[in-house]
């Protein structure tokens, strides 16, 4: 007749508070990465455009500091193409917060596509690229405002 016995080794306590530890790192990761995506916003008021990706960051943006407002393609202006992340967030197909540009300017960036972006040049020489979805209501809303002609 064969007999065996089985022996472990207990978990020690530290092992359980690294394990821990990794996991809420890991769950904080996702949250500063989920919590701008789902609650970003773009506020158009008559004096002010507030772009806000909480808890990270809050940008404004007063009618009285732009010097010019256009609309254009990145693709068709690839010298103003989002290059180097400053601070902020990128994903596939979203970007947030300040960029270094092709060009070397630096800009706010708020993208969910590249076809129709409307670019802010403000008075100080930033620059600010807005895309959100539903850009046309976006644009008439800013244009009956008297934010663009």
């Amino acid at each position: 007749m064969y007999v065996s016995y089985i022996y472990t080794l207990p978990v020690p306590p530290i092992a359980w508070i690294i394990i821990a530890v990794i996991v809420g790192v890991i769950v904080f990761a996702l949250i500063a990465i989920l919590l701008p995506v789902m609650l970003f916003s773009i506020r158009v008021g008559n004096d002010e455009i507030l772009i806000a990706a909480p808890p990270l960051m809050k940008f404004r943006v007063r009618k009285s500091d732009i010097e010019s407002a256009t609309v254009i393609s990145l693709s068709k202006c690839p010298e103003l193409h989002p290059k180097i992340r400053l601070y902020g967030i990128g994903l596939p197909g979203w970007r947030v917060g300040w960029y270094r540009l092709n060009n070397g300017s630096k800009a706010f960036v708020a993208l969910s596509q590249e076809d129709r972006v409307l670019l802010l040049r403000m008075r100080g020489g930033e620059l600010v690229l807005l895309a959100p979805n539903k850009f046309s209501e976006f644009l008439a809303v800013l244009h009956r405002l008297g934010w663009i002609s």
